[in-house]
């Protein structure tokens, strides 16, 4: 039989886990509530604040499609690895948004 209850150093990892992605869940909403950034700015400020709150920052890569506008991190290289949703706007779709790693 298993032993039910978690180890410490298995709730720690879960902890620093969630802090990452809170930590980039705020970066993101200080992006889009700091005043006189222009909307390229805004997306750019994104996809940098994406991959440290994902589990492998250093295999992480981000982009945003957003109508005619691609933003990426450096070197983006698409992969089998990948998350994307669409970003809507009243029901519109105007762009993607994409998060890779560049290995498995």
């Amino acid at each position: 039989m298993t032993d039910p209850k978690p180890t410490s150093d298995k709730l720690l990892w879960f902890l620093r886990e969630r802090a990452k992605e809170l930590n980039c869940l705020y970066r993101i909403e200080e992006w889009l509530n700091k005043p006189g950034v222009t909307l390229d700015q805004v997306c750019m400020g994104i996809i940098e604040s994406i991959p440290p709150g994902w589990q492998y920052p250093d295999i992480c890569q981000s982009r945003i499609i957003l109508e005619d506008s691609t933003f990426t991190t450096s070197g983006l290289r698409e992969t089998p690895w990948a998350q994307t949703v669409p970003l809507k706007v009243f029901d519109e779709v105007i762009g993607t948004i994409s998060v890779y790693y560049s290995r498995e």
